[in-house]
């Protein structure tokens, strides 16, 4: 193994992450609280983003498995996320409740969100590459430890654009002033590319020397054969019974990866809803989370190593379906802090592990196929997840605060049923 490779490759984790939290942080608080956009459009755009993506990364995938480049794609989706996040932050100060700047700042994020699984899909590819079949968990923990301590730095120093201080160590900038969350979005993109450049520039993988003109012919051809990609993707669907451990671990994904996404995206208005608090509680319990998730990923990246990824997976399930009672019935904001610090642990643990299983039950030659797939299922998750919550918060309208409670137990049932799709799948290599 290539210790600068995995230094690198983890590195981009930290950047994405940075990127990913105060998407998650701000975004949908500075449409539904700020702009006045129902939870259920949100959703519903949320759910379009993800619908195009289908569409469009499991042909991209396939394609880089043809000729085996996933850095060319990490790099034009890097690139367009950031500048979606950016046009968010610019066009977003001019909003105030004008619907075609609402209607443009959907359409941007639209645009972010489709980026950001691209580069998911391609970052994850990487992982066979630069490791070995021993260590698989404790690299992708690695990863995930990075990805986290990008989310506690690019938090701290976002929410000082936002507050006008470094919460936790309540700093204050009198530079900045107190600002509206869109403020967010600009230094989130320049921070999100600034971290990712060392790994965009020195992340390697075997390449070809190729004149511009046969690259601008290879790109034609692979325009013409477009329809024909689209087909194969059809065919590789259909093809999935012939690995069905592999279909079975992506419909567990699903289910557990809708519950937990969806405390992502609706974490930050629940505590808000709920508890009442104010930007900088929310701040001190999110990051409270990522330390322990930091923790978590590493730690249990390696221990599944050692114990066996699918027991150690469904040991994480089963912790998080009673995670899920507890912070819903938690009635006080300090027991709600606890339980969501060691629900942090387990949220770094289920994604390490995740992805480390996963990559055992797929071919080593079809990562950017398999993977486009990985990614798919889990944003599209990201879908019935949300729409369950704004559902039920939407028809027990009348039960105040209690609703949001119900919707948070309501994603151990989805947690229940990833852990019934995981019982079958069995590694293709590498012993547990």
């Amino acid at each position: 193994m290539n210790k600068r490779q995995i230094a690198l490759w983890a590195s981009y984790d930290f950047a994405i992450t940075i990127l990913e939290l105060n998407v998650a942080i701000y975004l949908s608080e500075w449409l539904v609280i700020d702009q006045g956009v129902s939870e259920l459009l949100y959703s519903s755009v949320l759910a379009l983003s993800i619908i195009l993506a289908l569409l469009i990364l499991p042909v991209l995938g396939l394609i880089s498995d043809r000729y085996q480049k996933r850095l060319p794609y990490l790099y034009f989706f890097s690139y367009t996320a950031a500048i979606a996040v950016v046009l968010l932050g610019y066009f977003g100060l001019a909003i105030d409740h004008k619907p075609t700047l609402i209607a443009l700042s959907l359409f941007l994020f639209i645009i972010m969100n489709i980026s950001y699984q691209g580069c998911l899909l391609f970052y994850n590819a990487l992982l066979s590459r630069i490791s070995d079949q021993k260590s698989l968990g404790l690299i992708s923990g690695l990863g995930v430890s990075a990805g986290y301590l990008g989310a506690i730095i690019g938090g701290l120093v976002v929410a000082a654009f936002v507050n006008g201080y470094i919460p936790i160590f309540r700093i204050d900038i009198p530079i900045l002033g107190q600002s509206p969350r869109v403020y967010a979005f600009i230094p989130t993109a320049i921070l999100f590319i600034a971290a990712a450049v060392p790994s965009l520039l020195f992340l390697s993988e075997e390449r070809t020397k190729e004149k511009l003109k046969d690259k601008l012919n290879r790109l034609k051809t692979q325009i013409k054969e477009t329809p024909s990609y689209y087909q194969a993707v059809i065919s590789d669907i259909k093809s999935f019974k012939k690995y069905p451990d592999a279909l079975r671990f992506l419909l567990s994904f699903f289910f557990f990866n809708n519950a937990v996404g969806t405390i992502i995206i609706f974490g930050p208005l629940y505590m808000e809803r709920v508890f009442h608090i104010d930007d900088f509680k929310k701040l001190l319990i999110i990051f409270t989370s990522l330390v322990m998730a930091a923790i978590g990923g590493t730690f249990a990246g390696w221990y599944a190593d050692k114990a066996g990824r699918k027991k150690t997976l469904q040991r994480i399930l089963i912790i998080w379906m009673i995670l899920f009672g507890a912070m819903a019935w938690s009635n006080t904001i300090w027991l709600f802090w606890i339980i969501n610090a060691i629900g942090g642990f387990f949220f770094g643990a289920i994604w390490s592990v995740s992805r480390a299983f996963f990559v055992t039950l797929i071919p080593e030659n079809e990562q950017g196929k398999f993977f486009s797939f990985y990614s798919i299922f889990e944003r599209f998750a990201v879908i019935i997840g949300p729409l369950l919550w704004s559902g039920i918060v939407t028809v027990f309208s009348g039960w105040g605060s209690t609703r949001y409670q119900l919707a948070l137990a309501s994603m151990a049932i989805l947690v229940a049923i990833g852990l019934h799709f995981l019982q079958k799948p069995k590694p293709r290599r590498q012993s547990e």
